[in-house]
């Protein structure tokens, strides 16, 4: 028994080279990561406030709050926002391609399945938009675990969490 296997070429417009729309999406991610990595200095300068050095010897400064994470962290995520919505604007490639480059619109609406057309123009974006957006939200979660971590008890704000999603939303 054979199995069947999803064909990319079978989401996207017929005729379609997605090859160059997934290795620009590729490496617009790639940047988002990069970018992303640039909070880690973010967060070293922010616990290195927390400490008073006196004599070459380290203090906790008193009263020190470390600087809440979600205002840390967005600009660095932004790029993860940026690339979900250029993944999106695919969508106005796909269907600009079936009615000006390969005129498959006409073979298109002839076609029983109604939905055969907005399947192959929605689907691979969407797709690339939900991926993007979750590979962020788990990078989020790991850089969430590091900010808990590398941050003293006494020096953490409360509600960091909530405070992350008043940011966000």
């Amino acid at each position: 028994m054979k199995k069947k296997r999803l064909k990319i070429s079978r989401l996207v417009p017929p005729g379609f080279d997605y090859g160059p729309e997934l290795k620009a999406l590729c490496w617009i991610v790639g940047g988002a990561l990069v970018l992303s990595l640039f909070w880690f200095t973010d967060l070293r300068e922010a616990r290195r406030a927390l400490f008073d050095r006196y004599l070459g010897v380290l203090r906790p400064i008193p009263g020190a709050v470390m600087r809440d994470f979600g205002k840390m962290v967005w600009p660095y995520m932004s790029g993860f926002a940026v690339a979900a919505l250029w993944a999106l604007s695919f969508v106005g490639v796909h269907y600009q391609y079936h009615h000006r480059v390969s005129k498959s619109i006409y073979t298109m609406k002839r076609l029983p399945n109604r939905l055969e057309l907005h399947l192959r123009c929605w689907t691979l974006p969407l797709s690339c938009f939900a991926a993007i957006l979750l590979a962020g939200f788990l990078l989020l979660l790991i850089y969430y675990a590091v900010y808990l971590l590398v941050t003293p008890a006494e020096n953490l704000a409360p509600d960091q969490w909530k405070k992350l999603w008043s940011v966000i939303l």
